[in-house]
């Protein structure tokens, strides 16, 4: 719908799809369910891109195995979203940030408990880490996202696998799929051009993860590794140089290939 909305306002009938992490997997799914979208993408351009995550090193792999008890629990409890804005770890995080100033340091404060959390799951980069920005992170993240989402993105991890949702019996999965297993996506249905651009330290698109998604798509143009070796997940959103690193040549890429 909304590459739809785009090509209707711009007038233009071929886009250029920039995606980040799990704006990367909806992209890979929306290629198996509606193939026909492949002809009006000139390029997919996948920033951290995510499809199974079987070499993930992030702790959220320990958290996986529970994440289809806590998204029932939630469910029966009228909780369909977790960790909102607003949760009880963002006010703590922002609270905690606001309380420091210029006389104590930051490793010395409080607030260092927030970015050590960011580290343990996404990567330790504390040089591309922008701290004076990180209060007003802290007030826009986490913005939630669905329960189901984050089941559905744990039974990736457990399994190694890119499938369906796992409705969670056979009998559901034969009622929804006519399978006793979800079926898998093909990245092979990705036929439109495709560039990735990857950390070294990014714990949750794991460089091993990252080659075997580039493996299974037909039209890759390249795989670039961001040329910084502490580059984490969240760096490609926030890193202090992200813009030299990886902006400015991304840019430059899709104008060049806009003249092909």
């Amino acid at each position: 719908t909304m590459l739809f909305h785009v090509t209707r306002y711009t007038g233009q009938n071929k886009l250029v799809y920039v995606g980040h992490s799990m704006g990367t997997t909806a992209f890979w799914v929306m290629m198996n369910r509606y193939p026909e979208m492949n002809s009006m993408i000139q390029l997919m351009v996948g920033m951290a891109p995510v499809a199974a995550a079987a070499h993930m090193y992030s702790p959220i792999k320990y958290i996986a195995p529970v994440a289809g008890p806590v998204e029932r629990v939630l469910s029966m409890t009228g909780q369909y979203e977790f960790w909102p804005r607003g949760s009880l770890f963002a006010d703590i995080s922002e609270t905690l940030c606001q309380e420091v100033d210029g006389r104590v340091r930051r490793n010395e404060s409080v607030c260092a408990i927030t970015e050590n959390i960011i580290f343990l799951i996404a990567g330790f980069d504390a040089p591309q880490m922008n701290f004076t920005l990180l209060p007003e992170i802290l007030r826009h993240t986490p913005a939630g996202t669905s329960a189901r989402t984050l089941q559905h993105f744990a039974q990736g991890v457990n399994s190694g696998r890119f499938t369906m949702f796992d409705q969670g019996s056979e009998k559901a999965n034969l009622q929804k799929y006519g399978s006793p297993v979800p079926p898998e996506y093909s990245l092979s249905r990705v036929t439109c051009p495709v560039v990735l651009y990857w950390g070294l330290n990014d714990w949750l698109a794991h460089p091993t993860d990252v080659a075997e998604l580039a493996d299974g798509l037909p039209r890759l143009l390249a795989s670039y590794q961001v040329p910084f070796p502490t580059f984490n997940h969240l760096d490609f959103l926030w890193g202090k140089t992200a813009d030299l690193l990886l902006y400015h040549p991304a840019i430059k890429l899709i104008n060049q290939f806009g003249k092909i």
